[in-house]
């Protein structure tokens, strides 16, 4: 049987993930998602949910697994049996960095060879980067995720949002306030002086009231 590795932190997976796993599928024997975990990379997903995330959007791919990994994927690939890793490339500029991990993991295991594959040109724009900041600011970025990515990402940006209202604005920045006194209030103490006309001081020295309406 080959197997084939396709590595990543999918932080979400899109359609051009998935596009490059259908045309893995067709190749190999089974294709396993690599979902990378990384302590030293932020990522809005955790492991657990991003596993999730690609096995609902590969489902309909009978020959693909997902498995997670903190590790070195030379090594994973050893463990998992894999004769070669799956990469895909957008455009021109991915293929130094792609290269260069190429020959390091070759260096690493001398069994497992690279393969990389061009994605759709409907999806050689996007990354999981930019479909972050699209939908973070309300943009429609369902014509590249699946509709459990979607929904997954709308639950996120829900809690965000609630968050941000109940404990930052309703209980953390009161509590600053209250702590650190007036040296955090960023409203002015006094009012600056109102600027009045040569008349309106005139009624004023004589103990006038000044109403304006």
């Amino acid at each position: 049987m080959k197997i084939v590795l396709y590595p990543g932190t999918c932080d979400p997976i899109h359609k051009g993930h998935i596009d490059i796993c259908e045309k893995a599928s067709k190749i190999f024997d089974k294709v396993i998602f690599a979902v990378a975990e990384n302590p030293n990379k932020k990522t809005l997903f955790s492991a657990i949910e991003r596993v999730e995330m690609i096995k609902n959007s590969t489902n309909h791919i009978s020959n693909v697994e997902t498995a997670s990994t903190n590790g070195l994927i030379a090594d994973f690939a050893r463990k998992m049996g894999a004769c070669a890793l799956i990469r895909g490339l957008r455009h021109v500029s991915d293929f130094e960095f792609e290269f260069q991990m190429a020959m390091m993991n070759n260096h690493l295991n001398q069994n497992v060879s690279t393969l990389l594959m061009v994605t759709a040109e409907r999806y050689i724009h996007i990354n999981s980067t930019m479909i972050k900041n699209v939908g973070g600011l309300g943009g429609d970025i369902s014509s590249y995720v699946s509709e459990f990515v979607l929904n997954q990402f709308g639950a996120v940006l829900v809690l965000s949002s609630l968050l941000d209202t109940l404990l930052v604005r309703g209980f953390l920045v009161p509590s600053l306030l209250f702590i650190g006194g007036d040296k955090w209030l960023w409203w002015p103490n006094r009012m600056p002086p109102v600027l009045k006309n040569d008349a309106e001081a005139e009624l004023e020295e004589d103990g006038y009231a000044i109403l304006s309406t």
